[in-house]
């Protein structure tokens, strides 16, 4: 993968840019693995009343093939998923809260 950007102008670059994208993969890869992101964070959005009443207090890791990890810590989790070849930007995890900060917009 290129070297880590060092300044703004050089995100700005086309060429450094597209260097980067290519060395993810292309722009069809980066779209896959982000379309892939985003379903499980639907899925953990729609399983987090579930896990939380099982696992109050706990961390969870959710993968494309579901939970896949539940710990203490969040160091625990990610070993979890390490140990499985995987990354933290593989997963979504989140701390299983049954009370959480109210969210105030204004």
């Amino acid at each position: 993968m290129p070297g880590t950007a060092n300044s703004m102008t050089q995100l700005r670059d086309a060429g450094y840019v597209r260097e980067v994208i290519d060395g993810l993969g292309g722009v069809n890869e980066l779209a896959a693995g982000m379309r892939e992101y985003h379903e499980i964070v639907e899925r953990m959005r729609a399983e987090r009343a579930v896990l939380t009443r099982k696992h109050p207090g706990r961390w969870a890791a959710m993968g494309k093939d579901g939970v896949l990890a539940i710990g203490n810590s969040m160091d625990e989790v990610l070993d979890s998923i390490e140990s499985r070849g995987m990354r933290g930007a593989d997963v979504v995890i989140e701390f299983l809260d049954t009370d959480p900060p109210l969210l105030i917009l204004g």
